[in-house]
């Protein structure tokens, strides 16, 4: 489905259909216009926090996914290989570095916004993340 042609009439679409997950408005709107979903405004709204350790990127993720599997059925294996891609880098890493984790996922997940061809589960595309933001030294 193409929601960006109507991301107003797409969001009241989506929220006047039963059981659509719960996702703030600007997460809706970012996420239906193809665009960069800031994880920290989206916690702040829903938990009154942004996203500082693993567990509330944890937290944020699942929403987000949720949402975006309602819009878009088809992307689930995408969001999935991300996920764990992700989660392998917070195993690396440990909990007192999760916000350069956190960091490379803002920087990985703009970049994919940005550019129409690459998709959450070209991982291959995202060294150079994971070499500007977790490489120590």
């Amino acid at each position: 489905e193409n929601y960006s042609r109507d991301p107003k009439e797409a969001l009241r679409l989506i929220r006047s259909i039963a059981g659509s997950p719960e996702f703030t408005e600007v997460g809706w709107k970012s996420l239906l216009e193809g665009n960069y979903v800031d994880f920290d405004q989206v916690s702040r709204e829903l938990h009154g926090r942004g996203v500082t350790t693993h567990g509330d990127w944890i937290t944020v993720w699942m929403s987000f996914q949720r949402a975006v599997n309602f819009a878009y059925q088809n992307r689930e294996q995408e969001l999935d290989t991300y996920f764990k891609y992700i989660q392998g880098l917070f195993a690396q890493t440990g909990d007192e570095l999760a916000h350069n984790v956190i960091g490379c996922d803002k920087a990985i997940r703009t970049f994919v916004g940005n550019s129409r061809g690459t998709f959450l589960d070209d991982i291959h595309q995202f060294a150079q993340f994971d070499r500007s933001y977790l490489t120590t030294g």
